[in-house]
């Protein structure tokens, strides 16, 4: 039994590293990044949008993970890009708390569709909002 064992326990050890260093050095993601933190309070407004985060001249960012609370109970809209797509819509109970991490981004997090997109915030009506969050650029 003990010989059987060993060459599998190795073959699946072989295998764990693989994958490890596979989603390590995903295309087009760098091995090595490092983590920033943004927060902040912000006046979201239901008529515009507002810039959370601009990025590194000739970057990308990818959003790691989130929390956001809000002083008016409604819909928040996350959006890619000045008017961009619209990337999360969480929704907040006044006051309430709304977080996303790595269980809802995944291991890669979400990637900005293009090199020196902003993040904006759109608020379900005009509020003040708590925002933080961790991102790398890229």
């Amino acid at each position: 039994m003990k010989k059987f064992l060993a060459p599998v326990g190795a073959a699946l050890l072989v295998l764990v590293v693989s994958l490890s260093l596979a989603l390590v050095t995903a295309p087009g993601r760098p091995v090595k990044a490092a983590v920033a933190y943004k927060h902040g309070t912000f006046a979201a407004a239901s008529s515009g949008a507002v810039t959370v985060l601009t990025p590194t001249s000739g970057t990308r960012w990818t959003l790691k993970d989130l929390y956001l609370s809000g002083d008016t109970a409604g819909v928040y809209a996350i959006k890619d890009g000045v008017g961009g797509t619209t990337i999360l819509n969480p929704y907040s109970a006044a006051n309430g708390e709304v977080r996303r991490d790595s269980a809802f981004f995944g291991q890669l997090g979400i990637r900005a569709a293009a090199v020196d997109n902003v993040i904006q915030l759109v608020g379900p009506s005009a509020s003040t909002c708590r925002i933080d969050f961790s991102y790398m650029e890229e």
